[in-house]
């Protein structure tokens, strides 16, 4: 499988992150999106006029009873098809990349928490960069506690309805560092990003410190 190049190793958390964070399936995604949908599907990612058409039909698919796909991926991902999972990497690349800028982004981004709750595995989409966004602040991944409390406080702090409530924009901010950064997280973390998608919009900040827009058209792949 093609691998993001130039990505600093994932950091393994102790065991007492698993502890603090109530369990569940690690979520560091390390699979290009740009490339795997490339190689596998002969699909270019990108914003342009294709995106919603692709985005519709994988979603299609996936909510198609007769095609299965709404069953337990499991932690490894095996308990569906690989047309299925291919069709969840097409929603959620699209989904990360573009956001509203695609037909139906919320339901796109509502609809790929939904399938990643099952078990299945994301793929790798670099941050775009947002020139009127502060940079990210400094995260150390072996915080698990303050990890832990970022996602507690998107959880319980209805963040979804209203991310100017005290505490959302610093969780959002901290984990979005985390997620970024190949930080070893829990699902947990990752859904509770997506739950406030669009909320928190004015929250973000840039993780991407190469300070030039993503392509994937030049992304390098093996």
């Amino acid at each position: 499988m093609t691998r993001f190049k130039d990505r600093p190793h994932p950091v393994l958390l102790v065991l007492v992150f698993l502890v603090l964070l109530g369990g569940g399936a690690y979520c560091a995604p390390t699979e290009s999106c740009a490339c795997f949908l490339k190689e596998n599907m002969n699909i270019t990612l990108s914003c342009g006029s294709n995106a919603a058409k692709q985005v519709r039909d994988a979603l299609e698919y996936l909510e198609l009873p007769e095609n299965g796909c709404d069953g337990d991926a499991g932690d490894s991902n095996v308990g569906v098809s690989e047309e299925c999972k291919m069709r969840f990497l097409v929603l959620q690349a699209h989904s990360d990349l573009c956001g509203g800028m695609v037909m139906g982004g919320r339901v796109a981004a509502d609809a790929t928490r939904d399938f990643q709750g099952m078990g299945y595995q994301p793929c790798f989409v670099p941050r775009q960069l947002d020139i009127m966004a502060p940079e990210c602040p400094v995260l150390d991944c072996e915080d698990a506690a303050g990890i832990a409390d970022a996602i507690e406080a998107l959880e319980s702090g209805n963040c979804e309805s209203d991310c100017a409530a005290e505490g959302c924009g610093k969780a959002v901010r901290k984990l979005l560092m985390a997620y970024d950064n190949f930080c070893a997280l829990p699902l947990e973390a990752s859904l509770a990003l997506r739950a406030v998608r669009g909320a928190c919009d004015r929250e973000l900040c840039n993780t991407n410190t190469v300070g030039i827009a993503y392509d994937p058209n030049e992304e390098a792949c093996d």
